[in-house]
């Protein structure tokens, strides 16, 4: 099961709790509260939905592995489908529509439908990159999101390639990949804004820099040590809920719903992008005629090219979240959509 499949619903909850939560609760006592206190709750709670995404995916893992044994493979994906269908009539029926478009004229029909979902699609768009600021910090998430969607699908690939690991040692990288992004979502919120005074942009320049430097070790792995050490990188996927509450500083509440949704819509395409480009450069970069965990396979630096790949990557997004300036204040009324 891919966790990325349920980031449609991390966005969704992440307007809601940003509109109906954080930022439109009102303080008690009745004293208005300052909107840095805000936008830092906001990224606090953007980061808690996430790090309980991370834990529902290690239940769900551990919980298929153990079906796996008992019902085989095709009755463990019957039981993970049966799971989602609750959630799905409780998203369709029980939670309130939050778009603000009109809809379009025959929007019961299906063309009507696909109409209104890309209607709201390019409303998001366009909120997205009105701004400098808004643009680099969406390409700084389009990079992340692709690097670290590349190392989660090809990890097992390589270390297999490279060191013949078995299911037992696979198991072990997924394990620590997930854990890997749980540390990294604790050393943002818990160590490099509150304790250093990073603002938030800055603060995931740093947790990509322990990415980066995860996935140099990746970059001159020999020894299967070095994968453990090296699956860390993936942590650098702890930015996306800061850089999403970011992005949504200076938005109006009453956009968010939209701005979200657009947020998920560039993140997925990223996610598919980097796991293309780093899966063609692994192919191109291994040679099927090494076989596993020979001297041959361990040494080869040709076969390390994909975390090279990443580590650019990585670059690219540094380079964009040291340009992005203090949010502006955020509107109180609604941008006009199209």
């Amino acid at each position: 099961m891919d966790l990325r499949a349920g980031g449609g619903l991390f966005a969704f909850f992440a307007s809601r709790a940003q509109v109906d939560g954080v930022v439109a609760a009102p303080p008690k006592g009745g004293a208005e509260v300052d909107e840095p206190i805000q936008q830092r709750r906001v990224a606090v709670l953007f980061s808690a939905i996430y790090v309980a995404s991370l834990l529902a995916a290690g239940l769900g893992f551990g919980a298929a592995v153990l079906l796996e044994g008992g019902i085989g493979v095709r009755g463990t994906v019957a039981v993970a489908a049966a799971s989602i269908l609750p959630l799905f009539f409780f998203v369709a029926y029980a939670l309130p529509e939050t778009a603000r478009l009109a809809a379009p004229s025959g929007a019961d029909s299906c063309s009507g439908a696909v109409s209104a979902v890309l209607a709201e699609q390019a409303a998001g768009l366009a909120l997205l990159t009105e701004t400098p600021r808004r643009r680099l910090l969406l390409f700084a998430t389009f990079c992340q999101h692709g690097a670290a969607a590349g190392a989660s699908a090809l990890m097992i690939y390589w270390a297999v390639y490279k060191f013949g690991f078995g299911m037992p040692a696979q198991t072990a990288v997924l394990l620590v990949g997930l854990w890997a992004i749980g540390l990294g979502v604790a050393l943002l919120q818990g160590v490099f804004i509150p304790v250093f005074g990073l603002d938030g942009p800055r603060a995931c320049v740093a947790v990509i820099g322990v990415s980066a430097c995860c996935a140099a070790f990746l970059a001159l792995a020999f020894e299967p040590w070095m994968v453990f050490v090296g699956v860390m990188s993936v942590l650098g996927a702890a930015i996306n809920p800061e850089v999403r509450s970011q992005i949504t500083a200076d938005v109006a509440l009453a956009d968010q719903g939209f701005v979200q949704g657009a947020i998920q819509t560039v993140n997925s395409v990223g996610d598919s992008l980097g796991a293309f480009v780093l899966l063609v450069t692994f192919e191109d970069t291994t040679d099927d005629d090494v076989a596993h965990d020979t001297h041959r396979g361990r040494h080869s630096i040709r076969a390390n090219l994909i975390w090279h790949v990443i580590l650019g990557l990585n670059f690219c997004a540094v380079c964009a979240l040291l340009l992005v300036k203090e949010s502006p204040p955020r509107p109180q009324t609604a941008r006009p959509m199209l």
